[in-house]
């Protein structure tokens, strides 16, 4: 319906709604409720067990599925193309991981349907990648693509031959991504302000939110310059935190995650029985891979 809020608008809402705010629905596309056990006690909205063993996510009196919240996004996205090309849109083509199981992109072909989309393709990211940087120009080749995106983290070998790829080897991890830099930040600050005040219960939705919201901003402030200076302002506690973090420290902080990222490259060479010198063309994809490290 209208009543949805999307995007800015919805990011706008974390803090003061956080049971109603719902963000990274993607990693709970198409899974079950005992392999979301871990994701869903870092949520601050409910989610909830459903038919299939699948999930469903409660907002106020009503529970949703992850398709039906995703076909929301796809429907703002669809109106706001509609207005720019001034024509109705009735068919699309949507990326996935390419780890994404039959289960996944079925999933995500049911909210293209609830959205009043045509889906008449689903494509791997890493492809979408390699064509949007015009790999598809270069006759032939090796190219990997490393996604690490707000969720997820994905490596593609992807085979270039002619104007075809082949995804001839893909690893990558579903609970690998901005959100868990975000949380290595919280973490972080979390330790800073108890330092401060030992007592301080952090665990209500408002604070947590608070803390995501303020590390979010600064791993973004960080993207582009070597140190930041940060507030922690949580009203309802009257506490005005300041502090500072270095590019090099949140680079030391998250060097488990990106340990992982390699480790995952690694195996995708191998799987595609390549060394390092085989790839002609490395393509990073996703925001995350703006951060400094």
């Amino acid at each position: 319906g209208n009543g949805w809020l999307v995007g800015e608008e919805a990011r706008s809402q974390l803090i003061s709604s956080p049971t109603n705010s719902v963000y990274s629905v993607k990693r709970l596309m198409g899974r079950g409720i005992e392999e979301l056990k871990e994701e869903i006690r870092e949520l601050p909205y409910q989610v909830e067990a459903a038919q299939r063993k699948l999930v469903k996510i409660r907002l106020g009196e009503e529970s949703f599925t992850p398709q039906e919240l995703s076909s929301v996004i796809l429907s703002r996205i669809k109106e706001k193309a509609e207005k720019l090309l001034e024509r109705t849109i009735e068919k699309a083509v949507i990326t996935v991981p390419a780890y994404f199981d039959d289960a996944q992109r079925q999933a995500t072909r049911d909210a293209g349907k609830i959205a009043g989309l045509d889906v008449v393709r689903i494509i791997n990211e890493p492809t979408a990648a390699a064509i949007a940087y015009g790999l598809d120009e270069k006759k032939q080749g090796y190219v990997a693509v490393y996604d690490l995106g707000g969720g997820t983290f994905d490596i593609s070998i992807l085979e270039l031959k002619g104007k075809l790829f082949k995804v001839v080897a893909t690893h990558g991890d579903t609970r690998l991504g901005g959100d868990d830099i975000d949380r290595v930040l919280v973490t972080l600050f979390t330790q800073s302000l108890l330092d401060q005040y030992p007592n301080l219960d952090l665990e209500d939705p408002s604070s947590r939110q608070i803390l995501r919201k303020t590390a979010e901003e600064v791993k973004i402030a960080l993207s582009g310059s070597m140190e930041v200076e940060y507030i922690l302002e949580l009203p309802e506690k009257r506490i005005k935190h300041r502090g500072q973090l270095k590019a090099d420290e949140l680079s030391r902080q998250i060097e488990p995650l990106l340990k992982r990222t390699f480790d995952s490259c690694a195996k995708a060479l191998s799987d595609a029985g390549l060394k390092h010198g085989d790839i002609d063309e490395v393509v990073l994809v996703g925001g995350s891979t703006l951060v400094p490290a």
